[in-house]
């Protein structure tokens, strides 16, 4: 199995990270979202393996937030928008990509709902992906999607649940 690989190599542990985070975020939503709109920022694995309609939040696949990327006119309520007028319920995404390089803040009304943390990180974006609810509507579904895939993860993935209201 891929998880019980050693990772002395940078090369067998940059595999292996695609793997456990990258790959399994695409599989999370081929199964739970594979129709749905999914706002993102790390969109190569889960646009190649899926069947959703993407909202690019950090600007390669999305020409609206590029866009006001380039003019410094990128913010969380922009952000925040951007899914809604999408019709996105979920995203995946790099907590500190969104609140260190994108807009400074998580959007208001953002719920998270759950991470994934990946060992030995060389090169992903981070070691932990974060899931978001992006309406009040979708905290269940997310959780309970969470909680049910869970158990496909293998086992170096580490999934915490969070219980929380509000936003961030």
């Amino acid at each position: 199995r891929w998880d019980d690989l050693r990772t002395e190599s940078p090369m067998l542990a940059g595999t292996n990270n695609i793997y456990l985070q990258q790959y399994q975020m695409a599989r999370f939503l081929q199964t739970h979202y594979n129709d749905a709109t999914v706002a993102a920022n790390d969109i190569g694995a889960i646009t190649y393996f899926t069947d959703i309609r993407l909202v690019d939040i950090f600007g390669l696949g999305s020409i609206e937030v590029a866009e006001t990327r380039m003019n410094d006119a990128y913010t969380p309520e922009l952000m925040r928008q951007l899914a809604a007028d999408a019709g996105a319920e979920i995203a995946i995404a790099y907590r500190h990509w969104i609140t260190e390089l994108l807009v400074g803040a998580i959007p208001d009304g953002w719920v998270t709902v759950g991470e994934w943390g990946t060992p030995n990180v060389v090169v992903l974006g981070g070691e932990t992906v974060t899931f978001y609810a992006l309406n009040d509507a979708a905290v269940a579904p997310l959780t309970d999607a969470l909680w049910d895939f869970g158990n496909d993860l293998p086992a170096l993935v580490f999934q915490q649940h969070f219980l929380v209201e509000g936003g961030g």
